[in-house]
C-alpha cells in the first residue's frame, strides 16, 4: 500500500527477532524491520527524520495479542516528496508550535475516545454481557480498539 504523511516519531526498539524501528506517521504506527525493504536502512543512514513529510510503501497482516485480533502494519520503503528538502530545516530541538499544538489536540482526542469507549461499555454491560460471558469477557485490547475507531471518525470528521 502506499501512502504519505509527516513523521512524527522514530524509536529503534529491541524485539525478539533483533532491533526494528517504530515509526508514528499522521497518527498511525509503523514497525519497519530489518530484513522487509529499505526503508530500515534509510532511516539508519538519517535519509529521512523526524517532521518530514514522506511517501511511503507498507504492508499490513493480522495477528493476535492476548486473543484479540491486532492488524500489523509493517513499513517498506521511503519515498522523497517532490519540493520538500532532503533534511528539515528546523536546526533548533523545540518543536514548533504547531506542532506542540497539533500533538496536543491528538492527545485530547485520543483521551477523549477512550473515556468515550469506556463509557460505551459502561453505559451498555447489561446488553453486552451476554456476548461478554460467552468470549470470556472484553479485555483491555477490544475497549482500545473501541476508542481507535472512535478516534478515526472524530479525525475523519476533522479532515472533511
Amino acid at each position: 500500500m502506499e501512502n504519505k504523511g509527516t513523521i512524527e516519531e522514530i524509536a529503534l526498539k529491541a524485539g525478539k527477532k533483533g532491533d526494528f524501528y517504530s515509526v508514528k506517521i499522521g497518527s498511525r504506527t509503523y514497525n519497519i524491520f530489518k530484513d522487509a525493504g529499505p526503508a530500515f536502512e534509510q532511516l539508519q543512514k538519517k535519509e529521512f527524520a523526524r517532521d518530514e513529510l514522506v511517501g511511503f510503501d507498507y504492508t499490513e497482516h493480522t495477528g493476535d495479542i492476548k486473543g484479540e485480533p491486532v492488524v500489523f502494519k509493517n513499513l517498506i520503503e521511503f519515498h522523497k516528496i517532490a519540493g520538500q528538502p532532503a533534511q528539515p530545516t528546523q536546526t533548533t530541538t523545540q518543536a514548533p508550535v504547531s506542532f506542540q499544538s497539533d500533538m496536543r489536540e491528538t492527545r485530547i482526542c485520543r483521551m477523549n475516545s477512550l473515556t468515550n469507549a469506556i463509557g460505551f461499555f459502561d453505559l451498555n454491560k447489561e446488553a453486552l454481557a451476554e456476548q461478554a460471558q460467552a468470549s470470556g469477557g472484553f479485555s483491555e485490547i477490544t475497549v482500545l480498539k473501541l476508542a481507535e475507531k472512535f478516534e478515526e471518525w472524530i479525525n475523519r470528521k476533522k479532515a472533511e
